[in-house]
């Protein structure tokens, strides 16, 4: 009896230790490979520290013709970086165009405030995009700390907008403004008091007084740039029904490429910075609706002659609230980086948390079939971001 006894609890010794051994063996097995995954990021994009301005140097002196950066929407620390790469990107003359997530006609109504100083036009702005990080105290400081920029230059920065997202309110305000000088010729008159009464605008419409400015160019008394604005923001105007349905949203990416050629083969050359979630620049591909998509720089990377001009930055978060769903006053907690560890940061050491190891199957899948697409680039690391302040604006007079 006595030696049964003892047989068993060999038994359940023998038991506990081989789990207890599998259990050390998933988790170091775990940590070699989340240490490979950081190796890996390491190899196909450095991770750069900023702790003063001179960073910002040495990170400017990196970047090409075209620069892209990838950020999560709606985090204060975005637009802090953005704000101090602008200034000096632009004290050592590399920067002319700023490319942001939004419509052709959301980016010329900035322009008219940067020329104009007309508050109306930024106003109207925000307005259009309440509840989103475009209208936010952040984005709209660095607006105007663009605006102060451009005083001092020959040649201004111009704002420049590729997404298919447009409100019909804030395309209508657009042209409305742009026409006024329509009401002084006969052949014009027409199309001016249609858009000046029109309360919407459909996409027909749109498409139909893109044909008129097509047709009249010549009669136009608008200069070349602003034809050609009118023009882009006419083109990308799909109705709120369309812009739900996956088969358009399927081709942004597409379509805000196509774009973005638009304007770098039309105007002057110069040097691009490129400001959009990281879906669109941090990688090959991503997934909307359980279908994948080709990034927005994956497609820039197509063309050998793009691949030489572009570097990416990489923006990634480690703690601090974010907007939820461009819902004031929701938030959720901030770590697009739960996969990476022992990550020197700031005299800290960043440990993973306890999603990192339920992404293992996850990468290894994502590494065997759609490795990311290499180009120079960077991951900026982001500490305790949090959202962006949207109420309260305050405009610089």
């Amino acid at each position: 009896m006595k030696d049964k006894k003892k047989v068993k609890k060999r038994i359940l010794l023998i038991a506990n230790i081989i789990l207890w051994a599998i259990v050390l063996y998933i988790t170091i097995s775990s940590h070699l490979y989340l240490v490979a995954r950081l190796n890996y990021r390491v190899k196909t994009a450095s991770n750069f520290h900023i702790t003063s301005q001179d960073d910002y140097k040495t990170l400017v002196k990196n970047t090409k013709e075209t620069t892209l950066v990838g950020e999560s929407h709606g985090l204060n620390k975005t637009y802090i970086f953005l704000d101090n790469l602008l200034k000096e990107m632009n004290e050592q003359n590399k920067l002319n165009y700023l490319v942001i997530e939004a419509s052709p006609s959301e980016a010329a109504i900035i322009n008219l405030y940067l020329k104009s100083g007309d508050t109306n036009h930024i106003v109207n702005f925000i307005s259009d995009n309440a509840g989103t990080a475009l209208a936010s105290q952040e984005f709209i400081n660095i607006v105007q700390n663009v605006k102060a920029m451009n005083e001092k230059r020959k040649v201004p920065i111009r704002f420049i907008g590729v997404d298919i997202e447009s409100s019909e309110k804030i395309l209508l305000y657009y042209l409305k403004h742009e026409f006024q000088c329509f009401s002084q010729e006969q052949s014009l008159k027409e199309m001016w008091l249609r858009v000046s009464k029109a309360a919407t605008i459909s996409p027909a419409e749109s498409r139909e007084i893109l044909n008129f400015i097509i047709n009249n160019e010549k009669k136009l008394p608008l200069k070349e740039d602003e034809i050609f604005d009118i023009k882009m923001a006419l083109t990308l105007r799909y109705s709120e029904k369309e812009l739900i349905s996956s088969e358009v949203m399927l081709l942004r990416d597409k379509k805000m490429k196509e774009c973005y050629m638009a304007y770098m083969n039309y105007l002057p050359e110069g040097y691009f910075l490129v400001n959009m979630g990281s879906d669109h620049i941090s990688g090959n591909k991503y997934t909307y609706q359980g279908k994948k998509i080709e990034s927005f720089a994956s497609l820039l990377s197509e063309d050998k002659k793009n691949l030489k001009q572009l570097y990416t930055i990489n923006l990634e978060y480690l703690g601090g609230q974010s907007m939820h769903n461009q819902e004031l006053g929701k938030s959720q907690p901030v770590s697009s980086l739960p996969y990476i560890t022992f990550l020197k940061l700031e005299d800290k050491i960043v440990y993973p948390n306890t999603k990192a190891f339920n992404r293992i199957r996850e990468w290894k899948k994502l590494e065997k079939g759609e490795p990311d697409f290499h180009m120079p680039s960077v991951n900026i690391i982001l500490v305790n971001s949090d959202s962006v302040n949207s109420t309260n604006f305050k405009l610089k007079p």
